[in-house]
């Protein structure tokens, strides 16, 4: 919500920091926490879930430690704990530091981590009730185990289309489209090193959209704002990037439309509403069914 902070100090302290809405820093609330029998470790890396604020990824730096990653699901309380997600055996992820580490946006329940030895992610799997197990899997089949200091996922050309970056210690930047949705248009653009002009076809169709309510329960209105004349869907995606609904509305000249869409029987969960021209999606939405 954009009114807390977390960073994280050499001295092996988690400091949040909250009312950043407010605007007044005499009003700021800082609490400052240390990860029971860690203190004095370098907190490299605090991510956030951009999908649950109570849930942080904690990241450590230092050698000759066993345990570098922890994770707490309490975090804006004033108890905050913390629970190791090293992982145990084959799955687990090798002691070493953790330069930088994320939370995936569209998968609460993994995480990519820059480290001394590369890239790794780690898939949480629910065991029981309330018990969780931690696997972790390498991810450098074409970067090698090269230092990483920084994982970003960031949006390329629409909402909920996210890529994500790894900037290495001497082996420069890479990308990976792995964890986007196969719908999102990834292309990169091409330049001609003469004039740097770019020869991309940048003719796609420029719109807008918003749904309202949202969380939804049963329907919502669709406000579309065209602002050149198409021929356009509503097509709405699950997590996984399936198809699972389209909505033709036809030839629209330029203008502002609202569209009502259903849920009808589709389950509770997390879902993309893409406005569509042809195989092009113009504006990406995403929504939750209650």
């Amino acid at each position: 919500d954009g009114n807390t902070v977390f960073a994280g100090t050499d001295a092996g302290s988690i400091l949040r920091i909250s009312n950043i809405n407010g605007g007044n820093p005499i009003d700021y609330q800082v609490k400052e926490f240390v990860i029971e029998g860690e203190g004095g470790r370098y907190v490299s890396s605090v991510t956030v879930d951009p999908a649950i604020p109570t849930n942080i990824v904690v990241a450590l730096g230092n050698y000759g430690n066993d345990t570098y990653v922890y994770t707490s699901n309490n975090a804006l309380s004033g108890n905050v704990t913390f629970e190791p997600i090293q992982g145990e055996g084959d799955s687990a992820l090798p002691p070493m530091p953790i330069y930088s580490i994320i939370i995936d946006k569209t998968n609460s329940n993994r995480f990519i981590a820059g480290t001394d030895l590369g890239v790794w992610s780690c898939e949480k799997v629910q065991t029981g009730a309330t018990s969780f197990e931690y696997f972790w899997t390498e991810e450098n089949a074409k970067l090698g185990r090269t230092p990483v200091f920084a994982v970003r996922q960031e949006v390329m050309n629409q909402n909920g289309c996210d890529v994500l970056y790894i900037g290495t210690h001497g082996r420069g930047i890479y990308r990976s489209t792995s964890f986007t949705f196969p719908f999102c248009d990834t292309t990169l653009p091409v330049y001609d090193a003469g004039d740097v002009t770019s020869t991309e076809d940048v003719t796609n169709l420029s719109a807008g959209i918003k749904v309202y309510p949202n969380p939804i329960q049963q329907q919502a209105t669709v406000n579309i704002h065209l602002q050149e004349n198409a021929d356009i869907k509503l097509s709405i995606y699950n997590l996984q990037g399936q198809l699972v609904r389209t909505n033709n509305l036809g030839y629209r000249t330029k203008g502002e439309y609202n569209e009502t869409i259903y849920r009808n029987d589709l389950p509770a969960g997390n879902y993309f509403i893409a406005l569509e021209n042809g195989q092009k999606q113009a504006a990406i939405y995403k929504v939750m069914f209650q």
